[in-house]
């Protein structure tokens, strides 16, 4: 785990005074548990091709409760994770396995 984004590569202008920047490895990320998906995002294509070509469009901002290991992702998300760990299966870029976020203390 690292803490901060390198040189400026994400704007945080938005992080709120409790929050920080953090870049995570996908394996320190699980699924959110709140709102999960039933079915297949529609536009789970789109969006797959989107992050493939320029990655994530905003830090995700995430959590860790006391009693994990692991973080979990506050605003949604669980369908760009999954995409995030398919395309590093897919090509092993490791800009698809460390992901820039925004850390909310629980």
């Amino acid at each position: 785990m690292n803490s901060g984004f390198p040189d400026g590569e994400q704007d945080t202008k938005s992080i709120g005074i409790n929050e920080m920047p953090l870049t995570i490895s996908i394996d320190e990320l699980d699924k959110s548990l709140v709102l999960s998906r039933k079915k297949r995002n529609a536009l789970y294509d789109d969006i797959k091709a989107s992050i493939r070509e320029k990655g994530l469009d905003h830090a995700p901002v995430i959590t860790k409760m006391p009693s994990q290991d692991a973080y979990v992702i506050l605003d949604g998300g669980n369908t760009r994770l999954q995409i995030l760990k398919e395309l590093y299966q897919e090509t092993g870029d490791k800009k698809f396995y460390y992901i820039n976020c925004i850390f909310s203390p629980w």
